[in-house]
């Protein structure tokens, strides 16, 4: 990675979100960048399960800082709106930590 994408890198925003698993209940914490709603892309998404329902905003995607794609990038996840618990834009001092 060359010194340019480093420094776009550290400017982008960033956020922390915590979020409840539906699986099994557990809370975790993401740093993302690129959320859909932040970079007005429409803003949400769904899958065939829920569309067949007719409902077709169920959530968002985001880039994770913290969790690694098989290739050791960071990983593109869906959240669901229902397990989101909190959301913060982080400081610019806050994101280099």
């Amino acid at each position: 990675m060359n010194i340019i994408s480093k420094i776009r890198n550290l400017l982008k925003p960033k956020y922390r979100l915590v979020y409840r698993k539906e699986s099994n209940g557990d809370f975790d914490t993401y740093i993302l960048i690129n959320p859909s709603w932040a970079k007005g892309r429409p803003p949400h998404f769904s899958n065939d399960y829920y569309r067949a329902k007719g409902i077709f905003n169920k959530g968002f995607k985001a880039v994770c800082l913290n969790r690694q794609d098989r290739n050791g990038n960071n990983a593109v996840r869906s959240f669901n709106y229902d397990g989101i618990q909190s959301v913060q834009k982080l400081t610019f001092l806050e994101s280099l930590a």
